[in-house]
């Protein structure tokens, strides 16, 4: 057989799967998986010996400076989603005051395809407002059927209340999309906090206070019932508590079509770490326990939470550093999309009894099918982009900052030692990093318009 390029002497993981192959690429695509003894001519051939060969993975949570002050843009959040093994990035874009919904996709789909160097699909957030609610439409016809909303925020002007999260819920069902919610009771939110403001509890050793897990777990509850109501699918982002994840299990048990998504910061670090790293550690919701963390990777295994993403929010070390004082002034957000693969691969402790194969879906497959990607993304089946990564099990990896390329120049797993290096990164068969260096150019990375309908998730 011949073809344009052939990854040889590796075993490729894909669908459930780890088969020693040889993964042929004809035309950008995946042509054939052969017996590694037939021989094959190809334009190029990849020694893939010692390496997994694993579908890039697609990350549904990320965040630049899309009209907001975040470190990173759309080039260099690409740029640290190529070296670290993602190949499909999902960004919110959301409009600001006297903008439409339309506008705003408009400029960040331009933008993309002038500076991403891997590819891209949007998710459209949304504001409390009626006349924007009602734009949902126009983001469907631009190929971005998901659309956000947030149920915390209210200080920030973001949180919905019930019955505009009710309208969105019925609009996107209308249209068939899916909707995000991001699940934290904001009213009783800003009551603690200011309380605990009050009271000169301001450290950030205080912060876990502002934002209990019956916060989550009651806003998750709430947001799943207005989705009943509309007959809506949702996608509960970021999930970070036991209690939470209950929520979820319920309703996915009765049949409820609702999906959840979790990231490293939640599945390896807990609330100690904001007395260590301080401001930098804040995100929202906040940090966890133990306790949390281990019902997050029983979730990922029995298929209660479907996908990790990143929540990628680059803000600098100076925009962290004021919570040193007062936690409360810090920005949210750390950066995560370098680091998500090779912790979620290779980070310390058992992964929740999950193997390669099963941690691959929820990286890479699970979310493809859940955002209308698949089978072109999360997936190395005959037809599918040529997306995939050698990854190298036997190495080891240190993280640090200096090494990664976010501008918010630091990471909250500094110093972490992970199994397993990242020895090259293609996207539709070319080289997109290989042995630390970028070969992509800005603008290389392609918009991937979706259509409406009705999510799935495939095997857990």
């Amino acid at each position: 057989m011949r073809a344009d390029l052939a990854v040889c002497g590796g075993r490729v993981v894909s669908d459930g799967t780890v088969a020693e192959a040889t993964l042929l690429v004809t035309a950008e695509r995946v042509s054939a998986w052969l017996d590694p003894a037939i021989p094959v001519e190809a334009e190029r051939v990849v020694d893939a010996k010692d390496t997994y060969v694993l579908p890039g993975a697609v990350d549904p949570h990320v965040h630049f400076a899309a009209f907001s002050p975040m470190a990173d843009d759309f080039e260099s959040a690409s740029v640290c989603a190529a070296y670290g093994g993602v190949t499909t990035i999902m960004p919110f874009v959301g409009p600001r005051e006297g903008m439409s919904v339309g506008e705003a996709l408009d400029i960040f789909i331009e933008e993309g395809r002038r500076r991403s160097v891997v590819d891209f699909a949007l998710h459209c957030r949304l504001r409390p407002d009626p006349k924007v609610i009602d734009q949902v439409p126009e983001a469907v016809e631009r190929g971005v059927p998901s659309v956000k909303f947030f149920l915390a925020y209210r200080k920030r002007g973001l949180m919905f209340s019930d019955d505009l999260a009710l309208r969105v819920l019925e609009v996107t069902a209308g249209c068939g999309g899916l909707a995000l919610v991001h699940a934290e009771n904001g009213w009783v939110i800003d009551h603690l906090e200011d309380r605990l403001a009050a009271g000169g509890r301001t450290a950030p050793i205080d912060y876990l206070a502002s934002r209990p897990h019956a916060t989550e777990s009651e806003a998750v509850a709430r947001a799943i019932t207005l989705a009943e109501l509309a007959g809506c699918p949702l996608y509960v982002v970021h999930l970070s508590t036991r209690e939470g994840l209950e929520e979820v299990r319920r309703a996915r048990a009765r049949g409820v079509a609702v999906f959840a998504e979790t990231c490293p910061q939640y599945l390896f670090l807990t609330d100690a770490e904001m007395a260590r790293q301080k401001g930098l550690a804040k995100v929202a919701p906040p940090l966890r326990w133990d306790r949390d963390r281990d019902a997050l990777w029983r979730g990922l295994r029995e298929g209660w939470v479907q996908t990790i993403g990143s929540d990628h929010a680059p803000f600098t070390v100076a925009d962290k550093a004021v919570g040193e004082r007062d936690i409360f002034a810090a920005s949210f957000g750390m950066p995560g999309l370098e680091t998500m693969v090779p912790l979620v691969l290779g980070g310390p402790g058992e992964r929740g009894g999950l193997d390669l194969a099963e941690l691959v879906r929820r990286l890479s497959e699970n979310a493809a099918r859940i955002f209308g990607l698949y089978p072109a993304k999360g997936t190395l089946r005959v037809g599918a982009d040529a997306d995939f990564v050698l990854w190298e099990p036997g190495a080891e990896t240190i993280i640090r900052a200096r090494d990664l390329h976010s501008r918010a120049g630091y990471t909250c797993f500094e110093g972490w030692p992970v199994r397993g290096r990242i020895r090259a990164v293609y996207q539709r068969g070319r080289v997109l990093v290989e042995d630390g260096a970028l070969r992509a150019d800005p603008g290389s990375g392609r918009f991937l318009a979706r259509r409406p309908g009705r999510p799935e998730c495939g095997a857990a």
